[in-house]
């Protein structure tokens, strides 16, 4: 046999004649580059899918037991805290104003009668 000019050899016209019909060889190849582009959108939304789940079970936990979203933190000490967080707060009075801001304050002010 001849191929492009080329004598064949007995194994080589075996491994032509096994070959699968162009139709399938094509039908072969989408259904490999479908395969891929499935499992790229499989891979991108796989964290939405995780995230939906982590959400659910998180809601579904926040429902049995309200302490879970204040960090764990037990509900008795969660009503606590805001007492506590007042109690502790430090009372900051206005501080008198230094004599520099004074003095900026008047040369601001005279430049601008001076226009």
């Amino acid at each position: 046999g001849f191929l492009d000019g080329k004598v064949l050899q007995p194994d080589e016209i075996k491994k032509l004649a096994d070959l699968e019909s162009r139709e399938v060889l094509l039908a072969k190849l989408a259904g490999g580059m479908k395969a891929s582009i499935a499992g790229a959108a499989g891979l991108f939304n796989a964290p939405l899918s995780q995230a939906a789940r982590l959400f659910a079970a998180l809601q579904a936990k926040a429902e049995s037991d309200p302490s879970v979203l204040a960090a764990g933190a037990p509900a008795a000490a969660v009503e606590a805290a805001p007492a506590e967080a007042e109690a502790e707060a430090p009372v900051v009075d206005e501080a008198p104003a230094s004599e520099a801001d004074t003095a900026s304050e008047e040369t601001t002010e005279d430049a601008g009668s001076e226009g």
